[in-house]
């Protein structure tokens, strides 16, 4: 478990993590710098594996590419995440999220997230995080309430198209701050999924930690304009909560 980092983020929050896949691959060093002065300090890795959900995106390789200018989040949705975290723990990653629907043992998973070292910082560990669907009943989460520190609320249907933000999240948000309020424990909310300019407004009351968006931030190539927009909103709607 990764206390150290999810105490920085949760006083560095609310941050909004970028997705990496979004950008133009053939100019990803003038992205960055790009995010960087607009204040970006996270990026979000969603890792497909063209099995567990239709597309098949990007290896641990991209991953390392980018160094440790950004905060890394990788978001496995794969089949066998057991086989994969050994190998973007190596690349950099600083959180690490497996799905609770993957077919594979949980609890394995994540104790051998925490089991990895931070290349970047070997003191603060990894965030060892998990991602539930908005089809999946958020009571998948509890048997893993005392070993996970992030929990990611995936808001449409991955690899699927068009990305419809589910009106049933805000209940689901609740239902989990309730779920380790009564456990005590300490966790970092992300949310992920067609979060754009015109969505914020519908995940405002949530008060995530982290919230992801992807081709928001790069439409149109706006990219200073479109971090300054969602972030304003982020922050704006920051003390307002479920």
């Amino acid at each position: 478990m990764s206390a150290t980092l999810v105490t920085d983020i949760k006083e560095r929050g609310p941050l909004l993590s970028v997705g990496a896949i979004s950008m133009d691959l053939m100019h990803c060093a003038d992205d960055c710098a790009m995010l960087a002065a607009a204040g970006i300090s996270m990026l979000h890795f969603d890792v497909m594996d063209g099995v567990f959900v239709p597309q098949l995106t990007v290896g641990p390789h991209f991953v390392k590419a980018f160094g440790k200018h950004f905060l890394r989040d990788v978001h496995l949705m794969v089949s066998d995440p057991i086989a994969a975290i050994p190998s973007y723990g190596a690349s950099g990653a600083d959180c690490i999220t497996v799905q609770v629907e993957s077919p594979c043992q949980i609890h394995k998973a994540l104790s051998l997230i925490a089991q990895q070292t931070n290349q970047n910082d070997p003191k603060r560990g990894i965030v060892a995080g998990i991602a539930i669907l908005p089809s999946t009943p958020v009571t998948a989460l509890e048997p893993f309430v005392e070993i996970v520190d992030m929990v990611t609320i995936v808001t449409v249907d991955p690899g699927y198209s068009p990305a419809v933000f589910a009106e049933s999240t805000t209940r689901r948000v609740r239902l989990i701050r309730e779920m380790f309020a009564y456990c005590g424990k300490q966790v970092l909310i992300g949310i992920d999924g067609a979060i754009t300019r015109s969505t914020m407004g519908m995940a405002h009351v949530l008060s995530p930690d982290i919230v992801v968006s992807g081709s928001a931030i790069f439409e149109n190539r706006l990219i200073k304009e479109n971090v300054e927009a969602l972030t304003q909103g982020l922050i704006g709607y920051a003390n307002k909560s479920v």
